[in-house]
């Protein structure tokens, strides 16, 4: 079943219009998100369409892929890696570069040696969200330039 069939079957006004006006649309769609693979959009259609009772835009689908397929971790299970592997003795192997990257911006010796490790969950915690927010923007940026490439030379 096509994606734009299944989207209009169950929320009847997205197969409202003109024949022309629903062509359109399904342009549109495929405009917005040609990095997305046909099965994995169909997976978070039928996860919305479970979950909402809206139909989804574009930017729900594209999240909801992103959230299936994001093997990043969760801040708080960065900071329990963390936790679980503070030595001033030997230097840990992150799972991920974003742990990395907290830690190095929180300085490794500063954290073994805390006297406060609640308040440094806290700011691990937030400087984890903002480097990770921070990538998906970049991500994101990469994807749309990627798309539009020469549409964006044409422009500039």
């Amino acid at each position: 079943m096509k994606l734009l069939t299944l989207l209009a079957t169950v929320h009847p006004k997205m197969n409202e219009g003109t024949k022309e006006e629903k062509l359109d649309r399904a342009r549109a769609w495929t405009y917005i998100m040609p990095d997305i693979d046909f099965e994995q959009a169909k997976t978070a259609v039928i996860k919305i369409l479970r979950t909402s009772k809206f139909e989804p835009k574009p930017s729900e689908i594209i999240e909801a892929v992103k959230s299936m397929t994001d093997n990043t971790p969760s801040a708080e299970q960065a900071w329990q890696e963390v936790i679980d592997k503070l030595n001033p003795y030997k230097k840990p192997e992150w799972s991920s570069d974003l742990i990395q990257e907290a830690v190095k911006v929180m300085g490794y010796k500063q954290l073994c040696g805390s006297e406060n490790p609640s308040i440094d969950r806290a700011q691990f915690m937030k400087i984890y969200n903002n480097l990770r927010d921070r990538r998906g923007s970049e991500q994101e940026n990469a994807a749309v330039i990627g798309m539009l490439g020469s549409k964006l030379k044409l422009l500039g």
